[in-house]
């Protein structure tokens, strides 16, 4: 494994799942996920075998505190008393009422044998 390259700077982190340690998500049709960020703030690759298409939705940076506000207003229990902001698997919600709050929510589409790299 590269993160345990003696020539690695990696590997002086031990095993941390996403970074020196690889994960694997799993899907199929009807699968959905909630919103999150990466807990560590790095990027990752997502790379679809099949059809159907799949839809991102995402948030631009500039809107993150009214994302924030929206989330905490809509998902108060979820969110508190949390050391990470935005854990995985915390809060699913449409994004019809993001927009209702006034955040911007764009969206994209991904086909099967696409790579895309998620910033």
């Amino acid at each position: 494994m590269l993160s345990q390259n003696t020539g690695n700077v990696l590997r002086l982190l031990g095993p941390v799942l996403g970074v020196t340690v690889p994960t694997l998500h799993v899907g199929m049709i009807y699968s959905t996920s909630c919103w999150h960020r990466d807990p560590h703030g790095l990027p990752w690759i997502e790379y679809m075998h099949t059809e159907p298409k799949k839809i991102w939705y995402g948030i631009p940076d500039p809107e993150s505190s009214k994302f924030r506000r929206a989330v905490e207003n809509l998902c108060p229990t979820a969110c508190q008393n949390k050391s990470i902001w935005l854990t995985s698997d915390i809060a699913m919600i449409p994004p019809i009422l993001l927009l209702e709050r006034n955040v911007c929510v764009t969206s994209g589409s991904k086909s099967r044998g696409i790579y895309n790299c998620i910033p």
